[in-house]
């Protein structure tokens, strides 16, 4: 898949979605007012390194990063515990840098977000649109609920 192709997914595929650009990068957020600021974001893909995060060698040609915001049960189905995967992430058991695998953000993965690089076709409709929708969901959720 592209970075294009996601893109579009996501606009596609989920209502009151509006997007914002910082050095390549676009974050998606969850947004049903049409005016006022961004609300709630459920995913970001990353094009680049920055001093804050390293992890997934970005700046190689064509790298770059799916970050989406899951349910904390469905992260700790995918990766166990969040004591183990900080763990895990304190001796560099992850691969950040690892195409097409679905891994615990370098960063956030303590907020239930999961990433995965340059991921291919089959892998993006059999293991990540699925939790694109629940990320979606969840930030509908969350919206709906701190009102």
């Amino acid at each position: 898949m592209t970075q294009d192709a996601i893109v579009s997914f996501i606009l596609e595929r989920f209502a009151d979605v509006k997007t914002a650009s910082v050095y390549g990068d676009v974050f998606f957020f969850y947004n049903p007012a049409s005016e006022g600021p961004n609300e709630i974001y459920f995913a970001t893909l990353k094009v680049s390194d920055n001093d804050f995060d390293q992890a997934s060698g970005l700046n190689r040609m064509g790298a770059f990063r799916l970050n989406m915001g899951v349910h904390r049960i469905t992260f700790v189905r995918l990766f166990g515990s969040m004591q183990e995967v900080a763990r895990a992430n304190e001796e560099n058991a992850y691969d950040h840098s690892a195409v097409n695998e679905l891994l615990p953000h370098p960063l956030y993965a303590g907020a239930a977000w999961v990433c995965i690089l340059n991921p291919s076709r089959a892998t993006f409709d059999e293991r990540v649109a699925p939790l694109l929708d629940e990320a979606y969901d969840r930030a509908v959720w969350q919206y709906r609920n701190r009102r």
